[in-house]
């Protein structure tokens, strides 16, 4: 069974010490909120500015590109999101936060955030290095998409999704990669397929695992 995110371990009041926390919910004053498997907690039409944060459960995050729902993210027990919605005049949200589980959240208003930044600046700095790792992924995700060669997306895709063992297991439709790299789909077979033959991974069941690192990266970047 899995265990609840413990809020206290958040990144927005990791630099507080016991007495601050309290305090700062306290100001935050979240709302517990359960959302069953399949459903779109925020999508292009309904964005609450407010910042969301999963006690138990795993979410995508998806856009839609040229039709198709592209996986840009999975987030699970103890990640955030919403931070797209807040502090700004945003008509539409730009991508679908989707339960794959049944999620248990607490949502954070962005008055309330407001709130806490002027009571504790060192929360809002944690914020702010919070939306540059978003940023940093971001751009990540656009490098992988320009400037590459389709072999060269293929192997910053399999990089970043890759597990610590350095596994992918099957998690989205392969039609639906080929879409997220801009490449077709039976090129992206025949690529995977070179790259199993150059031992540079394997595939097996569905599922691929990353053989040699080095060489991966040297596609990524070539000299």
């Amino acid at each position: 069974m899995q265990r609840n995110a413990d809020v206290n371990e958040w990144f927005l009041l990791s630099a507080l010490n016991e007495r601050e926390r309290q305090d700062a919910m306290r100001l935050l004053s979240p709302t517990a909120l359960t959302c069953p498997a399949g459903t779109d907690v925020i999508d292009a039409d309904r964005a609450p500015r407010a910042l969301f944060f999963i006690l138990a459960g795993n979410a995508v995050i998806l856009r839609e590109v040229d039709g198709n729902r592209v996986l840009l993210n999975r987030v699970s027990s103890g990640d955030s999101f919403g931070a797209a919605s807040l502090f700004g005049d945003c008509a539409r949200f730009p991508t679908t936060i989707r339960a794959k589980t049944a999620l248990s959240l607490l949502r954070f208003d962005e008055d309330r955030l407001s709130e806490l930044f002027m009571a504790y600046p060192v929360c809002a700095l944690s914020y702010i290095r919070f939306l540059t790792g978003r940023i940093r992924f971001l751009n990540d995700r656009i490098d992988s998409l320009t400037g590459r060669t389709a072999e060269g997306k293929v192997a910053k895709f399999l990089l970043t999704h890759a597990g610590s063992d350095g596994v992918l297991t099957a998690g989205m439709p392969m039609r639906q990669v080929a879409s997220s790299l801009d490449i077709g789909r039976a090129s992206l077979y025949r690529l995977l397929s070179d790259l199993a033959e150059r031992n540079i991974i394997a595939v097996d069941r569905g599922c691929i695992k990353i053989l040699d690192y080095k060489k991966l990266e040297r596609l990524v970047n070539p000299k």
